[in-house]
């Protein structure tokens, strides 16, 4: 009961994560679904310039 408890708490922000990824390459987030896709876009620098999710984090910092 405990681990099944902790399984969903750690998967669902886990989730949100890979899906803001996507938003970052400018993928949908449909595209974490793909395994080896997925993980070559987890790896790639995002969009240098503002996209349909919004700007470049990294010129904020």
């Amino acid at each position: 009961m405990i681990g099944g408890v902790y399984s969903l708490v750690v998967l669902l922000p886990g989730i949100g994560v890979a899906i803001r990824r996507m938003y970052h390459v400018g993928k949908s987030e449909w595209f974490m679904l793909r395994p080896i896709y997925n993980l070559i876009l987890a790896f790639t620098e995002g969009d240098k310039v503002p996209n349909e999710y919004g700007e470049d984090l990294k010129t904020n910092m």
